[in-house]
């Protein structure tokens, strides 16, 4: 799903952002199949994106926590601000 939707895009620093965040996801949690919602991740809050990855049985330690929530922001930020330029 995440080859189709970076495929549409013709910006290619934004196309290479979400790949990194899907290869992450699919890296750390063996996510390979993605929803709407995850495709969609950066229009999630944090605590929007947890619920998701804890609905697919993925549960986080204090540690990975904080460093997932870090991770997300700075990714989201990215990406929003590479879909509005």
């Amino acid at each position: 799903m995440e080859i189709e939707i970076v495929n549409e895009i013709n910006n290619k620093e934004l196309a290479l952002a979400l790949t990194q965040f899907y290869k992450v996801l699919y890296i750390d949690f063996g996510i390979s199949n993605f929803n709407e919602r995850i495709s969609g991740w950066y229009n999630l809050t944090w605590e929007e994106f947890k619920i998701e990855l804890e609905n697919h049985s993925i549960n986080f330690n204090h540690c990975l926590l904080n460093d997932w929530e870090a991770f997300f922001h700075i990714h989201k930020r990215k990406v929003l601000s590479l879909m509005n330029s």
